[in-house]
């Protein structure tokens, strides 16, 4: 009998004791998770840019009189030499000697820059063949594996840098050329008995914007309409100072939310010079123009001044073991991660070797396949007992 009522008395010490346990035990706490993977990270520089014409000209009233009324309208192609506007003007006066001789030396300017720009064009035109013999060199060395690949890269990059400088120069040689014309024109109009002056386009092109299209009197220098190639688009994209400091020329970029898919693109240039912009927030920021150029097909559907997204490839780190950025918080001067093992958390010391888009890759402390706390809170600890939901 004594022994049954130790036996009953021992039952309910273990009962009670147990009952005590569950009811101090924590509760888990919900967490969220997501596995660890590896693949490749690139680390983007992002930013809204706008589309513009490289090559766009301002055709503006080479004289005072009545403009006949243009018929172009925007999109309307024009070739090199057409007429795109008429002016006509009053008899007018006789020139005197001193309005001769400037309009005389205005004209002789005018030829001596068409000429330094005959000149700068004849140069770029010898660079741009020396960078293709360069580049051919430099490809077939890369394929024998006597130079790296980053120097065949840079020949690459030389070799399109003088292709558009040779556009550029062609471009300097036609404004040059049309100023000839200008001032040759100012000079023949001495005793016109108002006959109209033909105003010409000094590129082939499209008509992107006409500033006046009604007829009726214009003074000298009046713009009337603006030229360019609509073929040849840039994208200028105004980043953060301490994001364009991160990009270099010939880095590849992507350009996107234009309504259409996603288009290859190239960093051609990041400009030396910042301005100051006001955000939609009120904060002056310091931005720094970084220009792009069409790397692919697809590039016909868009226009000049076409609002775009670009993202710019800045690094790519393959086979990064990667985590959602929002599973990291700062333990001392280091990361941390909290990986969930059986009903546990633990905690795990990691290093961010880079960061882009929500996703760190990491080095040590986790594998692919763990599953790492999403915004971990206070409550969460080393060893505190979770429930994934």
């Amino acid at each position: 009998m004594k022994a049954r009522t130790l036996a009953w008395i021992a039952g309910g010490v273990v009962v009670a004791g147990t009952v005590g346990w569950l009811v101090a035990r924590p509760e888990a706490v919900p967490v969220e998770v997501q596995a660890v993977d590896k693949g490749a990270l690139r680390v983007t520089v992002e930013g809204i840019a706008k589309t513009r014409v490289r090559d766009r000209f301002e055709i503006a009233a080479p004289a005072a009189g009545h403009l006949e009324r243009i018929s172009l309208r925007p999109g309307d192609p024009v070739a090199r030499g057409q007429v795109v506007a008429r002016i006509v003007g009053p008899a007018s006066a006789p020139l005197d000697p001193r309005a001769r001789r400037e309009l005389e030396a205005r004209l002789t300017a005018a030829r001596a820059a068409e000429a330094r720009a005959s000149a700068s064009l004849d140069q770029a035109r010898v660079a741009s063949e020396q960078a293709t013999r360069d580049l051919e060199r430099s490809l077939t060395l890369g394929k024998a594996l006597v130079i790296p690949a980053s120097d065949v890269e840079a020949a690459r990059a030389l070799e399109r840098t003088r292709h558009e400088e040779v556009h550029m120069a062609e471009a300097a040689l036609q404004q040059a050329s049309a100023e000839v014309a200008v001032a040759r024109a100012a000079l023949g109009r001495e005793g016109s008995l108002g006959r109209p002056v033909e105003v010409r386009s000094p590129v082939a092109g499209a008509v992107l914007r006409v500033a006046r299209e009604s007829s009726g009197p214009v003074p000298a220098g009046a713009l009337l309409l603006e030229v360019g190639d609509t073929s040849r688009l840039e994208v200028v994209a105004d980043l953060p100072s301490a994001d364009a400091v991160r990009v270099s020329p010939g880095d590849a970029g992507t350009v996107s939310g234009w309504g259409g898919g996603v288009l290859a693109a190239r960093v051609r240039r990041v400009e030396p010079a910042g301005f100051t912009k006001v955000s939609p927030l009120g904060v002056e920021e310091q931005r720094v123009n970084v220009l792009l150029d069409p790397a692919g097909a697809g590039w016909e559907a868009l226009g000049d001044a076409y609002s775009v997204d670009v993202a710019i490839v800045i690094r790519e780190v393959p086979d990064a073991v990667r985590v959602p950025s929002s599973a990291l918080f700062r333990q001392g001067e280091g990361w941390a991660v909290f990986v969930v093992d059986g009903d546990r958390a633990r905690l795990r010391q990691v290093s961010v070797v880079a960061r882009s888009g929500g996703v760190a890759a990491l080095e040590g402390g986790v594998a692919p396949g763990d599953r790492v706390v999403l915004y971990p809170g206070d409550k969460i600890g080393d060893g505190v007992r979770v429930r994934v939901e």
